[in-house]
């Protein structure tokens, strides 16, 4: 699926949330990818936050 909107929309949000759905009603594993290193260590921190120790 392709999640797209400006930036400060909630999109990261979104796809962690929906993320989280998918992997508890089946269990399976999940990828978030981004095109940098960096913006993948800011999602990272950013979850964690959130989620904390999921």
């Amino acid at each position: 699926r392709l999640l797209q909107g400006d930036v400060g929309t909630g999109k990261t949000i979104v796809a962690f949330l929906t993320a989280l759905h998918l992997h508890h009603a089946t269990g399976a594993q999940i990828a978030i990818m981004s095109p940098t290193e960096i913006l993948t260590r800011q999602h990272f921190a950013g979850f964690e936050r959130v989620f904390g120790d999921f």
